[in-house]
């Protein structure tokens, strides 16, 4: 199979993207801290721009697998074609026994702790008999090393947060590892490969398999999409959008490149009018929004419309009592003096308040932690703005309940340039008013829909979360700007940060 030629693509965040459970003796390869947008985006060969060839739902005619020597020699020119990154790593194949799965990212345990690690693609010897076509080994191959790649980038630190992508979001972490294959140019392949995987599983794993990853109507989407946007100048753009937030549904695919084709235009006036720009795309967040209060508004309105109607019952009903409790407006508020604290980062290493805004303006960001998808968006907007706040004399810090660990994970997924602090038992937004007892309704809720148990994922005795709140601190502690909201949908407009600075400047 001819690569396309590649181009390089940059972008200034990260998606979330998850990792999927399977059944197996070892710890799945895939089952790593995902890096972040900005990684797969700088590292990752992406078609060209020349126009794709229209595509059906395409079957290979060439002949089958039926050794593993092919298998090797597929695996060997897939790297050497589609994956640079990994051309000096060790990759080795292992046996897999499983009913459904077929092939499979892994390492050897040993390894981790060696300067050399050894990364294994497993295969199930069962495809030997089944007719599998070469094209389609091919494309599950390149799936399978774009796992491989997240984990060889993550490196011993990735292992920390394993256990967390475990369970949060396979879904959408199985459809980004398919947009970089798709994006390396085995779309075609990867529609034939879940077109006989289809057949070769029993009935009862199948509705997840087209669930979990890609189905072959919606690559055949994908690849259209390209090939329209490629026409328009736009798809170094739409690859950008699929990689912060991958489409999980066929509308989804089609609606991105239409919103990103108006969005064009709207860049355009935004650039005559001197909105800051980075790579004709407005500074602040990303081409598909103009501002951080109508992407959490879309945000939320997403998510919402995707939600069962008895967890959005339950998500209302326990925002309304924390609304109806008054907490924010019991807060440290503006013109009160911020307590002196001590907390870790995400290195362990132990950074006072007092001491950071004593070298000048502060800004305090308190958010309920990196599953939040609304935190996520809130902290990129503010790395976004973190250049700007500097050449201000300003520092950026952000604070959850999380362990280290988790801080650590969050900022190599976002690449946040910032300190991101751990608030254990929130002892430090307890001093400033802003903690609240998760209801023990909600608490199911997050356990059946992220499979997060907060004491457990935070360390702490009690399921507890700060409301989230951002600061401006001059550098006698005071509070200069305060948002401080019970509704997390709400936060800080970024602008409204540098405008203060700049007024005290």
């Amino acid at each position: 199979m001819q690569i396309p030629p590649s181009f390089p693509v940059q972008t200034s965040e990260g998606p979330v993207h998850r990792p999927t459970y399977r059944n197996q003796t070892q710890l799945p390869l895939q089952d790593q801290t995902k890096p972040d947008a900005q990684d797969r985006l700088q590292t990752h060969h992406l078609p060209s721009e020349k126009t794709l060839t229209q595509v059906e739902l395409w079957e290979p005619n060439d002949a089958p697998i039926q050794s593993l020597a092919e298998i090797e020699q597929l695996l060997k020119d897939v790297i050497h074609q589609s994956f640079p990154e990994l051309k000096t790593a060790k990759i080795g194949l292992a046996s897999l026994k499983d009913e459904s799965v077929f092939f499979q990212s892994n390492f050897k345990p040993l390894s981790l702790f060696k300067k050399n690690k050894h990364y294994l693609i497993q295969v199930n010897p069962a495809i030997f008999k089944r007719n599998l076509p070469k094209e389609a080994a091919k494309a599950i191959l390149a799936h399978e090393l774009s796992h491989t790649l997240d984990y060889h980038k993550a490196g011993m630190g990735g292992i920390i947060g394993v256990g967390w992508h475990l369970i949060s979001d396979p879904t959408c972490y199985e459809h980004l590892t398919d947009l970089q294959a798709i994006s390396r140019g085995y779309g075609k392949g990867l529609m034939a490969y879940r077109n006989w995987v289809y057949t070769q599983i029993p009935a009862k794993d199948l509705e997840k398999k087209q669930t979990t990853y890609y189905q072959p109507h919606e690559i055949q989407a994908l690849i259209l999409s390209l090939e329209q946007a490629q026409n328009q100048g736009q798809a170094t753009n739409l690859i950008q959008s699929w990689l912060n937030d991958p489409p999980l549904q066929l509308s989804e695919i089609t609606q991105r490149l239409e919103i990103l084709s108006g969005q064009q235009k709207h860049v355009k006036q935004k650039h005559k009018a001197g909105v800051p720009e980075k790579d004709g795309i407005p500074a602040i967040l990303n081409p598909l929004f103009e501002s951080a209060e109508q992407a959490l508004r879309d945000l939320n309105s997403q998510g919402l419309a995707k939600m069962p109607p008895t967890a959005k019952a339950i998500l209302q009903t326990s925002l309304r009592e924390l609304l109806a409790s008054g907490l924010a407006e019991k807060a440290l508020q503006v013109g009160q003096k911020v307590p002196d604290g001590v907390l870790p980062n995400a290195f362990g290493q132990k950074i006072a308040i007092q001491d950071l805004y004593a070298q000048g303006p502060l800004v305090i960001s308190f958010y309920r932690g990196s599953w939040c998808p609304y935190c996520n968006l809130e902290l990129r907007a503010q790395q976004a703005i973190l250049p700007e706040l500097q050449a201000l004399g300003a520092q950026l810090v952000a604070i959850s309940p999380e362990l280290p660990d988790h801080s650590l994970d969050l900022k190599e997924k976002l690449a946040l340039e910032f300190e991101v602090l751990s608030d254990r038992e929130n002892a430090y937004a307890r001093s400033l008013g802003l903690v609240f007892e998760v209801d023990p309704d909600l608490q199911s809720l997050y356990r059946g829909l992220l499979n997060l148990s907060l004491t457990q994922h935070n360390g702490s005795e009690k399921a507890e979360l700060p409301i989230p709140a951002t600061y401006v601190i001059n550098r006698l502690g005071k509070v200069m700007l305060a948002h401080v909201q019970a509704d997390y949908t709400q936060r800080m407009e970024p602008d409204s940060i540098l405008k203060v600075l700049k007024f005290e400047k």
